[in-house]
């Protein structure tokens, strides 16, 4: 009786496991290890029980025993085989099917992309729309839409809308926030003319990360906005210069009648612009830059630099290019300059050692002797009146006229 329930219930254990198989499942899902190590344990003891009690039942015990073993060896094989062979041939198969790695999902806009392109533009919101609905974070979806909004369908407001919508989720990554930010603020500055709420954008995102990239991005165009229409300022202008002389077709293409800013003029609208906004880049490298060339105050010039490299948190990349500027400015002044552009470009050296700007810095300073002679003019040699006739000191001063004392 024990024998025929054993058999029994290898049978329908068997018959569950091959109907989970077919039915396409995957079974390493149906149990973990500990589950099929569990199994296991079970299986063997009823095989080795039903071993024993057919053993003594002759021929008959042997076909039972051998009925009640094949179920048994089904569902291990069900149970195992399929991790034995992915660990032996993983590396194989990974390399022929590309693993087992799940690809992360991920929005795809080629087909609103191809609309855009025919010019269906209903159809390719609607695509960028289903897109959005599984995945509403995504930053190229938003951008897309609201640039079809603006530049195709010319409605600002709407893309407008996209925008302050999309930045109204929570935990937003920073730099798809950001974005969006710096495209609302564009458009409020230049499209709605709203310069007041495109500078309320632009303070967000420094109130948010002062000393990150985007932070200083943001105050570098605050810095260069222009005072809003209507504000009272007064409007400087336009010079209209008259000229004549060069009526037709004029050989200088119009240079004659390009206006030269005055340097002085130029440089007290900076100085003022700069103590609004004293971390305008921009500006201070043009003050530098007046400094050194329109009234050669290297000092003044230098000055201006180096506070620039020493802001807080600024870009590697940009106080390279300020020492680099800072070795220009002293080189320009001959041999008197050049320990100090020797000590600028030390300073790359020392502030960024093992990177390719020390590497230039390094070339830069084993030819900065030569550049500093190539821009000190060469003395001019002055000739004895002795060596003016070199070559024709032994030879006969010739008449200009042989026959002036023949008859």
């Amino acid at each position: 009786m024990l024998l025929i329930l054993g058999c029994g219930l290898l049978f329908i254990a068997g018959g569950f496991f091959l109907m989970h198989r077919l039915s396409g499942r995957d079974d390493q899902r149906m149990f973990d290890a500990s589950g099929r190590w569990a199994i296991t344990g079970v299986l063997a003891a009823v095989v080795v029980l039903v071993g024993k009690m057919a053993a003594g039942g002759g021929l008959a015990g042997a076909v039972i025993g051998l009925v009640a073993m094949i179920p048994a060896m089904v569902i291990l094989s069900i149970i195992w085989v399929p991790s034995i062979v992915d660990m032996a041939l993983s590396g194989l198969t990974g390399a022929l099917t590309g693993g087992k790695e799940e690809a992360e999902p991920r929005p795809f806009y080629f087909r609103a992309r191809a609309h855009r392109k025919k010019g269906e533009l209903s159809v390719a919101l609607a695509e960028i729309d289903a897109e959005l609905e599984k995945f509403p974070k995504d930053w190229e979806g938003t951008s897309l839409k609201a640039e079809i909004l603006f530049q195709e369908q010319k409605d600002a407001r709407a893309a407008l809308g996209v925008l302050v919508s999309f930045e109204a989720q929570p935990e937003l990554p920073t730099a798809a926030l950001n974005n969006s930010r710096f495209l609302r603020a564009e458009l409020l500055q230049n499209t709605l003319l709203d310069l007041g709420e495109a500078i309320a954008v632009l303070e967000s995102i420094v109130q948010d990360g002062p000393d990150s990239e985007a932070g200083r991005i943001a105050r570098q165009r605050i810095a260069h906005m222009a005072a809003p229409r209507g504000s009272g300022e007064p409007v400087a202008p336009i010079a209209m210069v008259r000229h004549q002389e060069r009526i037709g077709l004029m050989k200088d293409l119009g240079a004659s009648m390009k206006l030269e800013p005055d340097p002085q003029e130029e440089a007290r609208d900076l100085v003022q612009k700069l103590e609004q906004h004293p971390l305008d880049w921009e500006s201070r490298e043009r003050l530098a830059l007046l400094y050194a060339e329109s009234f050669q105050k290297t000092s003044l010039a230098v000055l201006e630099l180096r506070t620039l490299v020493e802001g807080p948190n600024q870009p590697e990349r940009r106080v390279v290019a300020w020492l680099n500027r800072i070795a220009d400015i002293h080189l320009q002044s001959g041999e008197s300059g050049l320990q100090w552009a020797k000590e600028a470009l030390e300073e790359v050296l020392t502030r960024y050692p093992g990177s390719t700007w020390a590497e230039q810095a390094s070339q830069r300073l084993a030819l900065l002797g030569r550049s500093a002679r190539a821009k000190t003019p060469t003395a001019t040699l002055k000739l004895g009146v002795y060596e003016q006739n070199i070559g024709l000191k032994n030879t006969p001063v010739l008449d200009p006229n042989p026959d002036r004392n023949n008859p």
